[in-house]
């Protein structure tokens, strides 16, 4: 196999994946993908979407997120907050979901804490500390990250008469 590099990605430094600090973060949602929970888990073959958001701006600006929003009664919170962050709050009363390509690009805070993974140290079990990022939260964004540029999806469906 032959690849052909950019002059960007061969002059590229290793990039580091540590974690970042616990705070509340500008960021857009740049991608929802539709999944089922393992067959191993408690709730084995029931949906739920697998989100990513990368932050916009600061030291971490590029830096990416994750979190699991489950889609079925009794675990719906995180997708509570999402709709409300995006605008869709709509969806609360409806029930009805908006597109997963609806929420993409929208602008929201996402609130992140970095914590022990004990996981991973129970995985690797050389007795090392590790850290991850957990999202705690999602919120609309904030007056000031409105300010700089706020996406126009994350304003539908609000019920706002401003544009």
């Amino acid at each position: 196999m032959k690849v052909n590099f950019s002059q960007e990605e061969a002059s590229s430094e290793a990039r580091s994946f540590e974690p970042i600090p616990s705070s509340t973060y500008p960021a857009r949602i740049t991608d929802i993908d539709l999944r089922e929970c393992g067959p191993a888990s408690k709730n084995a073959g029931k949906p739920y979407w697998a989100v990513e958001f990368t932050i916009q701006e600061g030291e971490y600006e590029g830096r990416k997120v994750w979190t699991n929003a489950m889609l079925f009664d009794g675990a719906l919170y995180t997708v509570a907050q999402i709709l409300k962050a995006t605008g869709f709050e709509n969806a609360l009363l409806t029930g009805e979901l908006p597109e997963a390509d609806d929420l993409i690009s929208a602008e929201v805070d996402v609130v992140v804490k970095k914590q022990r993974d004990t996981y991973a140290e129970e995985r690797d079990g050389d007795g090392e500390v590790q850290w991850k990022n957990e999202v705690k939260g999602i919120k609309a964004p904030s007056t000031l990250s409105a300010a700089n540029g706020g996406s126009s999806k994350a304003k539908k469906g609000s019920g706002s008469i401003l544009p």
